[in-house]
C-alpha cells in the first residue's frame, strides 16, 4: 500500500519533469518567432517610415504560414502615421502563450507574450 501512495505522489513530480523541456522549448521558439519578424519587418517600414498595409500584411501572414500561429490571436499595435528621419516608429506584437506546466500546480502562468519594438526612420521626404 506504501508503494502504491509513493507512485501516487511521485508521479505528477514526474510528469512535470519529462514535459517542462518540451514545452518550454516550444514557448521560446515562439517568442524567437515573434521577436526576429516583428524586428525584420521593422527595418522596412524604417525604410519606408511607416507600417504600411503592406508590412502589416506580411508580418501577419509570415507567423501565420512560417510558424503556424492562428491569425485570429494576433494582436499587432503599429504608429498610424508615416515618420520622418530621426523620428520614432513603434509597434508591438501580442500573441497567446503556450502553457509551460501539464499541471497547473505552481499558480498561474501568463496567457500572453506581448514583444515591442521601436527603431528610427530612415524616411526622407
Amino acid at each position: 500500500m506504501s508503494k502504491v501512495i509513493a507512485q501516487f505522489i511521485a508521479l505528477p513530480i514526474i510528469l512535470v519533469i519529462i514535459f517542462i523541456p518540451v514545452l518550454s522549448l516550444k514557448d521560446f521558439s515562439d517568442r524567437e518567432a515573434v521577436e526576429i519578424t516583428l524586428n525584420e519587418k521593422a527595418k522596412e517600414a524604417a525604410i519606408k517610415g511607416e507600417f504600411s498595409p503592406d508590412i502589416k500584411e506580411s508580418i501577419l501572414s509570415s507567423l501565420e504560414d512560417k510558424y503556424h500561429f492562428n491569425r485570429e490571436h494576433i494582436k499587432l499595435i503599429t504608429t498610424s502615421e508615416k515618420k520622418g528621419r530621426e523620428e520614432y516608429l513603434q509597434a508591438s506584437i501580442t500573441i497567446p502563450r503556450s502553457p509551460i506546466f501539464v499541471l497547473n500546480i505552481f499558480g498561474k502562468e501568463p496567457t500572453t507574450y506581448t514583444y515591442p519594438v521601436e527603431i528610427m526612420s530612415e524616411y526622407l521626404d
